[in-house]
């Protein structure tokens, strides 16, 4: 009979070496930022593309948060032998948010396993969620304002220019990052181009927009513009914010 302090030392190292397996597996997913790509119904060979940002943080204390379009998600995480479970979820309910967020909500809570490929993870459940890493912004500070950044849009003698309606297309895949009209008696100029609440969106990416306005059903206005964002705010990267037309 093997003597019970052998047992006992057999016994820390098994769970040492566990451990020693387990803090690599949890490290590469928290202290990090992740966004999403996409969400991947692989039996129906389908995919669905965000228009706005979603980013989700997972730390080493088994706590993950998310971010939807309108609300704020979080839940509890835990490694195991077959891959990772997801609990105890919880949502603020204000409105609204659109259906690519409640799919995603209603997505994490199923997740079973992982798989990280440098600076890609997916998450698989019922379906795959595909993310990018990005840098962490913890510990940046921030300035409490909200960045606008606006189009001044006139004619070739300067008179500013009335628009009914305004769209901002990303011309990667088409999308419509917003569609709205102008109110009647609006000045004319100043047209908001991007906010702050693409932060999320446009963080650590150079993307691709036009801008379109509208007078009725004639189109006026159709720029190009790269904007981007850091941790804190948007900025336009290129392209003139003086726009002058015929």
């Amino acid at each position: 009979m093997k003597p019970v302090g052998t047992k006992v030392c057999f016994f820390l190292l098994v769970l040492t070496l566990a451990c020693s397996q387990d803090e690599p597996a949890r490290e590469e997913l928290a202290n990090s930022d992740w966004r999403v790509l996409s969400i991947v119904d692989k039996e129906k060979r389908s995919q669905l593309l965000p228009v706005y940002g979603y980013i989700l943080r997972m730390k080493t204390d088994g706590q993950l948060y998310y971010n939807l379009d309108a609300n704020n998600c979080s839940a509890m995480y835990q490694r195991n032998a077959e891959g990772i479970i997801v609990a105890d979820q919880s949502c603020q309910e204000r409105c609204c948010d659109t259906d690519f967020a409640v799919n995603l909500q209603s997505l994490i809570p199923t997740i079973n396993t992982f798989k990280v490929t440098g600076d890609s993870l997916t998450l698989i459940g019922e379906k795959e969620i595909i993310f990018e890493k990005l840098p962490s912004c913890e510990g940046v500070g921030c300035q409490k304002n909200w960045e606008y950044i606006y189009l001044d849009i006139r004619t070739q003698t300067g008179t500013p220019v009335y628009l009914t309606k305004v769209k901002l297309v990303r011309k990667e895949d088409g999308a419509i990052l917003y569609e709205h009209n102008v109110s009647e008696g609006y000045a004319g100029f100043d047209y908001t181009l991007i906010e702050d609440s693409f932060q999320k969106t446009l963080r650590n990416k150079r993307v691709e927009v036009s801008f379109l306005g509208y007078r009725n059903d004639l189109l006026l206005v159709n720029k190009d513009f790269v904007v981007t964002a850091d941790c804190c705010h948007v900025s336009l990267v290129e392209g003139s914010l003086q726009v002058v037309i015929d």
